[in-house]
């Protein structure tokens, strides 16, 4: 697979200093994982966003916890929240949903620190260079 940089048909070169052999740039971000009962859907995206998340992934999920319950059989399968932000914004997710449901409902929460090509599409409005610099900084 080509990088957006190359043209389409420009043949590859293989090989130690060759550009197209190297990795893309990686920034370091944190992926929250929200696995939470299907009722919560709306309201856990609703935080999220307000918390500073500039994305999702949501997944129908189904699995087992401690208390042995499967929810799904009546309210249909839970839900998988993942976004990639940074750790200020994490810190807020996660203090967001313990607050908001970890005494009353089935929810998970879990970060992990991640390396992410193209970091920039997943940063607030106000940390993103201007339109007219994107094109160098971020193809």
């Amino acid at each position: 697979m080509a990088f957006e940089s190359e043209a389409p048909d420009a043949p590859r070169q293989h090989g130690p200093g060759s550009s197209q052999s190297e990795s893309p740039p990686r920034s370091p971000m944190t992926l929250v994982t929200i696995v939470a009962e299907r009722i919560l859907r709306d309201r856990v995206l609703e935080g999220i966003r307000k918390a500073g998340s500039r994305g999702f992934t949501l997944t129908d999920v189904t699995g087992e916890g401690s208390r042995l319950i499967h929810a799904h059989e009546w309210e249909g399968p839970s839900v998988k929240v993942e976004t990639l932000v940074s750790p200020e914004v994490a810190e807020r997710i996660v203090a967001m949903v313990a607050e908001r449901y970890f005494e009353h409902h089935a929810v998970i929460v879990y970060t992990a620190e991640v390396q992410v090509v193209r970091a920039r599409r997943f940063l607030p409005e106000s940390d993103t260079p201007r339109d007219k610099d994107r094109e160098t900084l971020d193809p």
